[in-house]
């Protein structure tokens, strides 16, 4: 991970709508991904666990692969992501 940096005012201003852009298909790219409900119990074997179809499954790795990209892409510029959730 490249180091983090800081940016003078008129470099964040510059650099706004390309991140704005990356993290508006982060956001997208995270809300298409499904995330099965966790088990009641916590010591619920794997057997319990939601199952998903092989095509899913490939629609899923895919998403992953383009989410990992964005994130790189954003780190490249020297930015981390806290969460694609807040």
């Amino acid at each position: 991970m490249p180091e983090q940096r800081v940016f003078t005012v008129a470099e964040a201003r510059a650099m706004l709508p390309l991140v704005r852009s990356i993290v508006r298909d982060i956001r997208e790219c995270w809300q298409q991904i499904p995330i099965p409900p966790l088990p009641e119990h916590p010591k619920s074997s794997a057997a319990n666990l939601p199952t998903i179809s092989p095509e899913e499954q490939k629609r899923v790795s895919a998403l992953e692969a383009k989410l990992i990209d964005y994130v790189n892409e954003l780190q490249e510029l020297g930015i981390s992501i806290k969460s694609v959730e807040s």
